[in-house]
């Protein structure tokens, strides 16, 4: 089936079920196809892979503007580029597996929620150089399954990725490794051989060495982000104490009973003596560093 008849549920596209005049061209017919789909009356929801398979073949294709295939299926400008952004990620995708217009290896491996993810974190990767680690570090991870909960792990990992770029440059070290074993293991197939899904299943997950090598490297930059964290959360209660103080308003204090008074001035003493000891103790690391 041709990637332009992708449809919901494996059904067959319109076009392919109406019989249209010769005077109709394909263009048009899609047109309609889509309004009657897709429109603002009767709207069925397609397959999310189908949908950026069909965007990608007539907007991409060139048989349609991205605006006029928005027209016909009732997608915004903004919605627009947001799928052609996930196109290009899935084709990515694709490129790196050796596989690419195989768009039903995506489907198998239901990437849509990591595509649409994905493809909003690396748009504030600050290079082409940075991009690129950032996704062969995610597909690689695809494809070895070491996700869990695929949409909040792919936030997660382009964050430590992200943190490893503009830091130590550790934790992107040790991915960037892992995914060279496992290219050289996609490209390790007999000739004349597609890749399939299968063939990642059972050759390229299924090594369990490198599976584990891979989650140890996940799991050290998860705890490393945890303690990060932690360390940024006290300077955070600092400045979220002065807030408060500048909350106060002088002009109300009148209006405060004796025993009101009396409660805040105790408050005062209190983080006066502690603001005390925080910055005895920061002046003399600051002395030692």
């Amino acid at each position: 089936m041709p990637a332009h008849a992708f449809t919901r549920r494996g059904k067959p596209a319109l076009s392919a079920l109406l019989r249209f005049p010769d005077t109709y061209d394909e263009k048009a017919i899609k047109g309609l196809e889509l309004e009657i789909q897709l429109g603002r009356d009767e709207k069925v929801d397609y397959d999310p892979i189908s949908r950026l398979v069909d965007i990608n073949t007539w907007v991409n294709g060139g048989k349609m503007t991205a605006d006029e295939y928005g027209a016909h299926a009732n997608i915004s400008k903004s919605d627009m580029k947001k799928f052609l952004r996930q196109i290009d990620v899935m084709n990515d995708f694709l490129e790196f597996v050796n596989a690419p217009g195989a768009y039903h290896i995506a489907q198998d491996l239901k990437i849509q929620g990591i595509v649409e993810s994905l493809a909003t974190k690396l748009q504030k990767c600050k290079d082409d150089d940075d991009r690129q680690d950032m996704e062969n570090i995610v597909f690689a991870n695809i494809l070895m399954g070491n996700l869990g909960d695929r949409v909040r792990a792919i936030r997660d990992m382009c964050d430590y990725i992200d943190a490893s770029q503009h830091g130590d440059g550790e934790y992107v070290d040790e991915q960037l490794d892992i995914v060279e074993q496992v290219l050289e293991k996609l490209e390790d197939m007999p000739q004349d051989t597609a890749v399939s899904t299968e063939f990642i299943r059972d050759h390229v997950a299924a090594d369990d060495d490198l599976k584990n090598e891979q989650k140890a490297s996940n799991e050290k930059a998860r705890t490393k982000a945890g303690n990060s964290k932690i360390k940024n959360g006290q300077v955070r209660s600092v400045h979220d104490s002065l807030s408060s103080l500048e909350g106060v308003d002088m002009a109300l204090l009148s209006k405060l009973s004796p025993e009101q008074l009396d409660d805040m001035n105790a408050g005062l003493d209190r983080v006066l003596e502690l603001a005390a000891k925080l910055k005895v103790k920061i002046e003399n690391l600051q002395r030692e560093l």
